[in-house]
This record gives structure tokens, sequence and C-alpha cells, in this order.
């Protein structure tokens, strides 16, 4: 996979999470912090906005575990 490769796939995925229901959006987390590891294992340096996005799914996706938990 090329630096290309990886800005394009970012970009795609970025267009895909926006695409989604806010509430959906955490679905995507996993493939997006995958991404970041490939990206990052090539030297290849995504915008900051890449990682900002993963933690806030990261965050979003450790909030929707306690969403359902009993008090």
């Amino acid at each position: 996979m090329t630096e290309d490769d990886v800005i394009r796939a970012f970009e795609a995925l970025s267009e895909k999470i926006e695409a989604l229901p806010v509430t959906r959006r955490q679905e995507c987390q996993a493939e997006l912090h995958a991404l970041i590891e490939k990206a990052e294992a090539l030297g290849v340096k995504l915008p900051s906005v890449a990682r900002d996005l993963d933690d806030e799914l990261t965050e979003a996706a450790i909030e929707a575990q306690f969403d359902n938990m009993p008090v």
C-alpha cells in the first residue's frame, strides 16, 4: 500500500463515517484504528483529524458499552 493509497483509504473511510448516523459511527472505530496503525507502520503521516476522529469514536464505543448497564 502506497502513501496515496493510505490517504485515499482514510478519506473514503472518513466520508463513510460522516455519512453514518451519529449513533452508529463507533462501528467504524476498529477499521479506522487499524488504518491509522497501518499508516504509522508505513511511515505515512495522516492528518491530525484522523487521530482525533479515532479518539472520538473510541470514546463513543466505550460510552455505548455503559448505556445499557444496570445501575
